[in-house]
């Protein structure tokens, strides 16, 4: 686990060299952190199950989150969400399981049930964020509102 904000930012190249683990972060925070944050290199940072947690009696914040490059549009953090926490590769591997479990057994399998289910969670939590999004006075949401209205 690292720490957020502590000089994290990495380039789009740098992503090639990444593993599972820095992709997709917990990161802890003193304060309630916000869930959409431009940075300075021009990435986006999203961030979801953000939750109340103590950390030696002292009380913090903690969250999931990714980092997005390019345009931070409703289907770009979607699926940086998404491939944060499910890889590719590893969503290539549960759509053969459950075929093959489909093949083999007629029922899907647990694994790739609970992959849909993410999916639909993370697509709701993005959509209910951009639904309230032009309430917000951060600029670069009012920008990202504009183009999705």
């Amino acid at each position: 686990m690292r720490l957020s904000g502590l000089g994290s930012a990495i380039s789009p190249a740098e992503l090639f060299n990444l593993d599972k683990d820095y992709i997709m972060e917990k990161a802890i925070f003193t304060q309630e952190p916000e869930k959409f944050k431009r940075d300075p290199d021009g990435s986006t940072v999203f961030r979801w199950d953000i939750a109340p947690t103590k950390i030696d009696e002292v009380d913090h914040f903690e969250s999931k989150e990714c980092r997005i490059y390019g345009t931070p549009t409703q289907e770009n953090i979607e699926k940086g969400a998404l491939e944060a926490q499910y890889p590719q590769v590893d969503q290539n591997n549960l759509v053969h399981d459950n075929l093959k479990s489909m093949i083999d057994i007629g029922q899907p399998t647990t694994e790739y049930v609970g992959f849909l289910t993410e999916r639909q969670r993370i697509k709701a939590l993005v959509a209910e964020y951009f639904t309230i999004a032009p309430m917000k006075t951060e600029p670069v949401v009012s920008e990202v509102s504009k183009k999705l209205i």
